[in-house]
């Protein structure tokens, strides 16, 4: 899959999955685990794919009001990006940012930065705090109807 052109990788659709035939090392199931060199990581074919492949924006796991920071992966590992992204990636292991704040950042856009947090979460390294929107409400007290609201409004009239 890495060396797949970037134009490949942009119209790449899963067509079907199938049921693993083997199961994972360390499984209960000994005489279904597969001889070691046939196991490949996973994480670093999602974050190639997150970087180069067909999605430009944010899943919907991550997306919202949100800031996002980069963490280390349960592994240690730390993503490598190239450019822009890569410096992207440092200033994410600062402190928490936006997205819209990280799109504005040198050589990054809306779409480079969807794909790094993409890339960054499911590597397992990133961390998404959640932030509460905040619409201001009208109370009763405000408009006469409430508890002390209408004694207000009976003592002005």
């Amino acid at each position: 899959m890495r060396q797949a052109s970037l134009a490949g990788l942009a119209t790449l659709r899963l067509s079907t999955a199938e049921p693993a035939g083997v199961k994972p090392p360390g499984h209960w199931i000994h005489e279904r685990i597969a001889q070691a060199e046939h196991y490949r990581p996973l994480s670093p074919l999602l974050w190639w794919l997150a970087l180069n492949g067909p999605r430009k924006f944010l899943l919907a796991d991550i997306a919202g009001p949100a800031a996002y920071r980069m963490v280390n992966s349960s592994n240690g590992d730390r993503p490598s990006a190239p450019g822009a992204m890569g410096s992207a990636l440092d200033r994410l292991k600062q402190g928490s940012v936006s997205l819209a704040e990280m799109a504005r950042w040198p050589g990054m856009s809306l779409e480079r930065a969807s794909r790094l947090l993409n890339g960054l979460y499911l590597s397992n390294s990133l961390m998404t705090t959640r932030a509460q929107t905040v619409v201001p409400r009208r109370d009763d007290a405000s408009t006469g109807r409430g508890l002390f609201g209408w004694e207000a409004h009976a003592q002005q009239g």
